[in-house]
This record gives structure tokens, sequence and C-alpha cells, in this order.
């Protein structure tokens, strides 16, 4: 099973599933699951909150003003060096 503050992190977002620990979740979101299982189907009933990404946003334009490029071609292997 899981601890309090692993999340089990599977499909198109991770090239295998991974368990990774989440920190500072309740100060970035206001929510506290506490570690315990999520109630998809109550969860997802519920109309969804607003939520502005604006603030995790990065443009092309603020990247290359910082000089930042992007690797599209970047390999697994090279990102875990």
């Amino acid at each position: 099973g899981l601890s309090t503050g692993e999340a089990l992190i599977s499909g198109p977002a991770a090239a295998m599933p991974a368990i990774v620990k989440v920190h500072e979740f309740y100060t970035k979101y206001g929510v506290a699951l506490g570690g315990k299982d999520v109630n998809w189907t109550e969860d997802w009933s519920k109309p969804p909150r607003p939520v502005d990404l604006t603030p995790y946003l990065v443009s092309e334009v603020e990247e290359e003003q910082r000089g930042e490029t992007r690797d599209v071609g970047a390999a697994i292997e090279k990102f875990l060096r």
C-alpha cells in the first residue's frame, strides 16, 4: 500500500508506473487527503472547481528570455543523470 505523502503515477504521464513522494500538497492545493484512498465516483460527480494554472505556466518567450532551450529529442536516460 501507499503511505501518507505517496502517490502512484501511471498512464500517459509516466513511461512506467512509479510511486512518488508528494511534498507540500496541502500548502499548494489546500486539500489534505491524509493518506486516504480517493473516492473517484464521488469526486468526479462534483462540478469542477475553477483553478488558475497561470502561475505554473512558462511561455516559450519567457524560456527564450532566460536563455533556456528545449531538447525535444531528450531521452529518459539523459533526464535521469
